[in-house]
């Protein structure tokens, strides 16, 4: 319950600033769609995921972890 009004002011807030910026809410929320539809994981391109959940990051990650330990 006390969660809901945090977020509630803190929406109230971002309209506040929006409108003082001279830009509108419902705009600025439009513009956010629109990045988060063009982006991409940087490693294979796929709008599915991002980086942090990709396969191939993990298989690199763990290949990294591999070769450090076999060093010492």
């Amino acid at each position: 319950m006390k969660l809901d009004m945090v977020i509630e002011r803190l929406e109230q807030r971002l309209d506040e600033l929006m409108r003082k910026s001279g830009c509108s809410s419902p705009a600025y929320r439009h513009l956010r769609g629109e990045i988060e539809q063009d982006r991409r994981c940087y490693l294979c391109g796929s709008q599915k995921h991002l980086k942090t959940q990709c396969s191939h990051y993990r298989r690199r990650k763990q290949r990294k972890k591999y070769r450090f330990q076999r060093s010492q």
